[in-house]
């Protein structure tokens, strides 16, 4: 089964408090930039990282615009030694991504190798499927990548998905019928055509390393892929189980169709009552049956 990370508030993180969220996921998920701002947050993720828990660490450039500071980025891991970190990348742009991957394995990446055993992973980037192509298989060539990460909102999926409604690739999927298509839809079919395009290498014996989902648009897309056909999907993110439920939101039958704006910044030191608590139950053991 895909294994779930779910980015989550101090106050649910441990068994130690109201909800035991580690009871409800395969690992945690720690973005450097609350590492080093707050210190509750810290001290957890080393506790994780301590109790043998498998931990990703983001670079935040989601949360901050950009990759956090390559310099204080490598202190991080260094000092966490988490089992996976993502290497700097740049937001919908394949050249920055490349160049920030190529420097990093040129002048940091001895350094992490020293320090941890962590395992570098590659997000992709791109404006075009082309450049998510290329971008995919200069990660899985390189020795230094041993996962790859597909984000879940570049442009180009909002232009692959309107050229698949057109030609009604969609037409026949449960979570798509009679709705009106959002961005939100498009981002998850965009993602679903270029998996469809990647599998075409795993199924052929040239692709074989693990596939991370980043962030998810909508809950409900993992009723898209079936372990048998994508048995190379390893792990998926997402704080959208957490932040639904603390905003009184439960997932219906076919998940959402709206998302709420509010980022893991804004919840990070919120504590819950015990409506919240039951909701966040509610969505975790709902989005693992989506994807199971």
């Amino acid at each position: 089964m895909v294994k779930m990370f779910h980015e989550v508030p101090n106050h649910i993180f441990t068994d130690t408090n109201d909800i035991k969220s580690h009871l409800y996921t395969d690992g945690d998920y720690a973005l450097v930039h609350l590492l080093q701002t707050n210190k509750t947050y810290r001290e957890l993720f080393f506790t994780s990282i301590n109790s043998g828990r498998e931990v990703i660490l983001d670079n935040s450039v989601i949360e901050l615009g950009e990759a956090f500071s390559t310099e204080d980025y490598v202190e991080w891991i260094c000092k966490l030694n988490p089992t996976w970190y993502i290497i700097p990348d740049a937001l919908g742009n394949y050249r920055l991504t490349i160049d920030n991957f190529y420097k990093f394995i040129n002048y940091d990446i001895d350094t992490v190798k020293y320090h941890t055993a962590s395992k570098a992973i590659g997000v992709v980037q791109g404006n075009t499927l082309s450049e998510m192509f290329d971008c995919f298989s200069i990660f899985h060539e390189s020795k230094h990548i041993e996962m790859i990460a597909l984000p879940f909102k570049p442009k180009i999926y909002e232009e692959l998905s309107n050229f698949a409604l057109k030609a009604g690739f969609f037409n026949d999927i449960d979570i798509f019928i009679n709705l009106p298509i959002t961005n939100l839809h498009k981002w998850v079919m965009g993602r679903k055509i270029l998996m469809d395009v990647i599998t075409s290498g795993y199924k052929n014996g040239i692709f074989h390393k693990k596939i991370h989902f980043l962030g998810c648009a909508l809950p409900q897309e993992g009723l898209l892929y079936d372990k048998e056909i994508y048995p190379m999907i390893y792990s998926t993110d997402t704080s959208n189980p957490i932040i639904s439920g603390i905003e009184g939101v439960r997932y219906g039958n076919m998940g959402l169709y709206e998302k709420s704006k509010t980022t893991i910044d804004d919840i990070i030191n919120l504590k819950l009552n015990q409506e919240q608590i039951d909701n966040i139950i509610f969505n975790m053991n709902k989005f693992k049956d989506f994807w199971r």
